[in-house]
């Protein structure tokens, strides 16, 4: 009996990590890779990378082969790979959502497939807000929304789909009647980049390890736990709601006692100030008057028949 090679028992290793990290969530209908346990949904990129790593094992087992048992091994991945491409290639074709008219699949003009017919998207009343984009973009495994834009092509005949279902459903859920509007709407996505995040990050110089960091701010209060003596406070979207002051309070516990140092105040502005915006209404109101008022009075004057009568006895005198 031949005994195992160091490449065999490491190739083992990789399968049992392999099968456990993969190939234990493959579905056993259509082969595809769910995104989680609790979303069953799978995306084309993850399954396309995991369906990867999957395939380099089945070929390293056919380079490697010391046993019979290798071969089946090897045998037996490239049809799980098999599987869940096919699985793939099905989603692709039945896929009811696309963009057309852009350079890259990730941008162009929204088209959805309903009964049996693609048709391009059109939201009533042009209400189209960027939600609905990100919604499109997530379908199609393209990123984050970048920018939305409507766009008169003359044509008739789309889907109609409504914004508040989107932010909640998938497009094809949300789909109603044909709509008669010459107006659609084009999407650009981030494809394989997802937007960036911004994030206020609070450090301390070190000292002792371990310990928190607090952020005070005007949307309410949060605590991480300082790792390397700093954290990172993440901000997925932005609005007025969190113009204030931000302070960062660093808590450590040493000796059973507790401390606390607290970083000077940061006052975060989004953008026209509140000054500004006053001043700017105001010129705009004093402008409209300074126009207004003189041609009020010539009107009133001109249209007085005192006025003119009296004005036309003074050019008399004049000539005379």
């Amino acid at each position: 009996m031949r005994s195992r090679s160091n490449s065999g028992v490491k190739l083992d290793n990789y399968a049992r990590m392999v099968q456990q990290t993969i190939l234990k969530h493959q579905d056993p209908v259509t082969g595809l890779l769910p995104g989680s346990p609790e979303q069953p949904h799978a995306w084309v990129r993850d399954n396309v990378y995991s369906v990867v790593s999957v395939w380099a094992l089945s070929l390293a087992y056919r380079k490697n082969a010391d046993r019979d048992e290798d071969k089946a091994k090897a045998y037996e991945l490239e049809q799980s790979v098999v599987k869940l491409m096919r699985g793939i290639l099905q989603c692709i074709m039945r896929q009811p959502l696309r963009l057309v008219g852009g350079a890259s699949r990730c941008a162009g003009t929204v088209e959805l497939r309903h009964k049996g017919e693609w048709r391009k998207v059109e939201s009533p009343f042009g209400n189209w807000i960027p939600k609905q984009t990100e919604t499109v973009c997530k379908e199609l495994d393209c990123g984050s929304a970048v920018s939305e834009e409507k766009i008169k092509d003359g044509t008739e005949g789309g889907w109609l789909v409504f914004p508040d279902c989107m932010t909640a459903s998938t497009v094809r859920q949300c789909v109603g009647t044909a709509s008669y509007f010459t107006s659609k709407v084009k999407v650009v996505c981030s494809d394989l980049l997802n937007r960036p995040i911004l994030s206020l990050s609070c450090s301390v110089k070190p000292q002792f390890s371990g310990g928190s960091f607090q952020l005070l701010s005007p949307t309410g209060n949060q605590t991480l736990p300082a790792v390397n003596h700093s954290t990172h406070f993440l901000f997925n979207h932005t609005g007025p709601a969190h113009k204030g002051d931000y302070t960062c309070v660093y808590h450590l516990q040493v000796f059973n006692h507790n401390f606390s140092s607290e970083s000077e105040r940061l006052e975060l502005r989004l953008g026209v100030s509140d000054s500004a915006l006053i001043i700017r209404v105001l010129l705009n109101v004093v402008l409209h008057l300074l126009y207004i008022l003189p041609m009020s009075c010539y009107y009133c004057q001109s249209s007085d028949p005192d006025v003119v009568y009296i004005n036309m006895r003074r050019r008399a005198r004049a000539e005379t």
